[in-house]
């Protein structure tokens, strides 16, 4: 279609010209801009205010400009800005026949109004005229020189122009103006419509504007490249892949780079660790050198152009980097289409109250501060809820399995955290596989959140968000976990989807803050939570159980994990010697000691005597490395010597099997009552029925029954290994034997079952007296909470 003002006389009088200002928070430089409109020829000047909250209002009003507060009723975009303003020029001067838009962080050069003008008037198919915008101070952050070269575009027919442009009214009518539903990169949208109706638009080679970006940081600047990415998106959305070029781009040139193209590297590196682990880092060699080819290619096009070699080679640099943002604006804007939520205001600039924007010396050395680094297992956090004391403090507790019966324990410990005012979050990479007995387990189970249940739509979603929003941090990561996956047990394949966890962990995090995380055991768990610190998540700690986390960690890992963490809680003086030897010594002053806690029902219990039957109870996992093989061969070896023992056997598990056999070659199947899981109750009830408790581990840390055993006033019979023996001590609180040895634990059993009442519980008595002092539940959580705190606090 043809414009209808085509037929107008190219040698009419010269256009009235309106203008059109708008901002938000601009401040001085709204002054400045506004200012510059002075030695104009102008009908009108409008400035269209976005619900700013400094003092541009009053400094547009000072200078005679017509102020018009956009409706705050709807969400604040330039495009409603520009359509406000242009609309309320025609209402001031009617005869208003061009719009200079302009952007209130810019100044009008002097003498681009007739520039613009006089084109204008020599070819009526004009829609659109714009000239070369320049940065203000191009040499004050890096990210101040890429505008201006960004801005450094073709001169002559154009496909779009920017913020900055001088435009016919009757053009902005025809065509509806802009498009008040467009978040980012309406200016773009509407040329394309001006194009198709037949208009044309042109960029000239004069100077128009003075831009004053003020973008110290990279954080705006990022923020910058994603709103890039989600305004190319919204056009391709609206005018599909012939719609404007530079747009559609764009868009596949940030997903290719940013996303299918890490995403085929990562899959086909995993696919070589499978069957060709050598032939595994090759992908990324490729990688790597594709990516130098296009950064010498964008960098030798910049030069072509006249652009300073260094400033060439940043450009570039910068350029590729922008991909992964933009593709990060891409799929932000595809989802919200998706689920009908568009996106609110997207901005980038800094606050008025930041110190001088536009002084090149503050602002480089701003820069410089705030330049992005690669992350280490050490790096700074970057923080997703606030630090202060006087705020209120979150947790985020991450476990392997949780809730689960044999880890009431743990329940116990997040309640007495919770009694002090510190709020937690759960956090549980998979569901237990057992059913929950105890009613506050089920509770539990309702609060958490279980990580792998998401699905593997959303962990890739998750993996891809972090790559585009954090690649520095998601390549360090990365690093990270190839290294030491290189000697781990359990290789580079598992810690590969460790770091998937953590990408999945950080988007809950970024969703639902939290000012510190804590993991249980140095396993899995603390590597996820390693890996989601490295990722620019909170602060991170864990609780080290016991030596059986040798078997499926390294040195290296372990080491990794305690340089990196706030603090590392042991639950046993053996435990913090461990941590002790495979840490460096100047992290020793991390490691803090913790005991488990006993329920305060346990504590309170009154002492009772125990039964005449010669029964023993064993709360375990059925598991071989808990030695009930070698508890039935004693027991039967007590019959054999004319004793009468009853097994209360409390707990469940894959070794059931195992032990139900041994149990009837012995004939003491129906010796044993064979009870599964059990509520906290249940197991209170079951060790009151028993004379002594007994477990003869293999391995163990300090088994959290035992308190509640002696608590309960029954003597405890166990192994002398890791941290036992600094509750259980011989003819005192119980009996430890050598583990593995059938023989002492049948002499333990023997005495314990021989002794009288009275003699059987001056022991217990000795045992609750030492659970009192060291293992009170609530005691123990208000340590740890204060912990928590003070990480907060720094």
């Amino acid at each position: 279609m043809t414009p209808s003002v085509r037929k107008q006389s190219a040698t009419s009088g010269p256009a009235s010209v309106g203008a059109v200002v708008i901002g938000r928070n601009e401040g001085e430089r709204l002054a400045a801009c506004l200012d510059s409109l002075g030695t104009a020829p102008l009908a009108a000047v409008v400035y269209v205010d976005s619900g700013s909250t400094d003092d541009s209002v009053e400094l547009a009003e000072a200078r005679g400009a017509h102020v018009v507060h956009l409706d705050t009723s709807r969400g604040f975009t330039a495009a409603r800005a520009r359509n406000a303003g242009y609309r309320a020029l025609r209402e001031l001067a009617p005869r208003t026949e061009l719009v200079q838009f302009l952007d209130g962080d810019c100044v009008l050069e002097e003498g681009w109004i007739q520039a613009g003008r006089d084109r204008l008037a020599t070819e009526a198919i004009l829609a659109a005229v714009c000239g070369r915008r320049r940065e203000r101070f191009p040499d004050a952050t890096p990210y101040n020189r890429l505008c201006d070269l960004e801005w450094d575009t073709p001169i002559g027919p154009a496909e779009a122009c920017g913020g900055d442009a001088l435009i016919r009214m009757r053009a902005l009518v025809e065509s509806g103006g802009y498009d008040d539903n467009f978040i980012a990169g309406e200016e773009p949208e509407l040329c394309h419509r001006l194009r198709q109706r037949g208009w044309r638009v042109e960029r000239l080679d004069a100077p128009m504007t003075v831009h004053d970006a003020a973008i110290t940081r990279f954080g705006s600047w990022w923020k910058r490249m994603v709103r890039s990415g989600y305004a190319a998106a919204s056009n391709l959305d609206r005018h599909g892949v012939h719609g404007v070029r530079h747009m559609v781009a764009l868009v596949r040139s940030a997903l290719l780079h940013a996303v299918l193209l890490p995403a085929g590297t990562f899959a086909s590196s995993l696919a070589a660790l499978a069957f060709l682990p050598w032939l595994a880092p090759l992908p990324w060699v490729l990688l790597a050198l594709l990516y130098r080819r296009q950064l010498r290619r964008i960098a030798a096009g910049r030069v072509a152009r006249g652009a300073d070699p260094i400033h060439a080679r940043t450009y570039a640099r910068y350029t590729l980097l922008a991909k992964w943002a933009e593709s990060l604006g891409v799929l932000r804007q595809w989802y919200g289409r998706a689920l009908g939520r568009p996106a609110g205001l997207m901005e980038y600039k800094p606050k008025p109250s930041d110190p001088a924007p536009n002084d090149p010396s503050k602002a480089r050395s701003s820069a410089a501060a705030s330049t992005p680094e690669v992350a280490t297992g050490g790096a700074s956090h970057e923080p997703l809820a606030g630090g202060r004391a006087s705020e209120p403090v979150r947790v985020g507790y991450l476990v392997n399995q949780y809730p689960k019966t044999s880890h009431a324990w743990m329940r116990r410990e997040i309640e007495g955290v919770l009694a002090t005012g510190v709020e937690i979050d759960r956090y549980s990479i998979r569901r237990v596989d057992e059913p929950l007995v105890d009613p506050g387990d089920v509770r539990e189970q309702t609060a958490t959140t279980i990580l792998l249940e998401q699905g593997a739509v959303r962990v890739a979603l998750a993996v891809l968000a972090t790559v585009c929003t954090r690649p520095l941090r998601f390549l360090s990561a990365l690093r990270q976990a190839w290294s030491i996956g290189r000697n781990h047990p359990r290789g580079r394949a598992f810690h590969l989807v460790y770091l998937a966890e953590a990408c999945l962990l950080l988007r809950f995090l970024q969703r639902r803050p939290v000012g510190h995380l804590h993991a249980h055991f140095g396993t899995n768990s603390a590597t996820v939570a390693l890996f989601t610190h490295t990722l620019g998540g909170p602060p991170f700690s864990f609780t080290f159980h016991g030596p059986e986390i040798f078997e499926s960690i390294s040195p290296r890992c372990l080491r990794a994990k305690i340089h990196a963490a706030a603090f590392v809680v042991a639950i046993s003086h053996h435990g913090f010697s461990a941590l002790e030897r495979w840490s460096d010594p100047d992290d020793w002053n991390k490691l803090r000691l913790i005991r488990c806690g006993t329920d305060e029902r346990f504590l309170a219990e009154k002492e009772t005597a125990p039964p005449a039957e010669q029964r023993v109870v064993c709360v375990a996992r059925l598991s071989p490395v808990k030695g009930h093989l070698v508890l039935l061969d004693a027991l039967a070896k007590l019959v054999e010597e004319g004793f009468d023992p009853q097994l209360s056997l409390v707990g469940d598990g894959d070794f059931r099997p195992a032990i139900e056999r041994r149990a009837r070659a012995l004939g003491l199947f129906e010796r044993i009552r064979w009870c599964g899981w059990l509520s906290g109750d249940g197991v209170r009830d079951e060790v009151l029925a028993s004379r002594l408790m007994v477990l003869p581990s293999f391995d163990e840390g300090l088994p959290v029954v035992f308190m509640e055993s002696l608590a309960l006033h029954r003597p405890v019979i166990s192994t002398y290994i890791a941290g036992i023996p600094e509750l259980i001590e011989n003819d005192n609180t119980g009996w430890v034997v050598p583990a593995g040895s059938v023989d002492h634990l049948v002499d333990a059993l023997r005495e314990a079952l021989s002794l009288d009442d009275e003699s059987l519980m001056r022991i217990a008595r000795n045992g609750a007296e030492a659970v009192r002092e060291r293992h009170d539940s609530q005691k123990e959580a208000a340590r740890l909470a204060a912990l928590f705190r003070g990480t907060n606090a720094a």
